[in-house]
């Protein structure tokens, strides 16, 4: 399991200055399944 520097902090994001919640939480998901994609297709 090959883990990049920085993943942990890219899955949970700080929120921006003044940037809307639901934004983070997109940001959240689409972190999460590119990291999950590539734990599948580079394994």
């Amino acid at each position: 399991m090959r883990h990049k520097k920085g993943t942990f902090t890219e899955v949970y994001p700080k929120p921006k200055e003044g940037e809307d919640p639901k934004n983070r939480r997109w940001r959240q998901v689409i972190c999460l399944i590119t990291s999950f994609a590539n734990k599948v297709l580079f394994e």
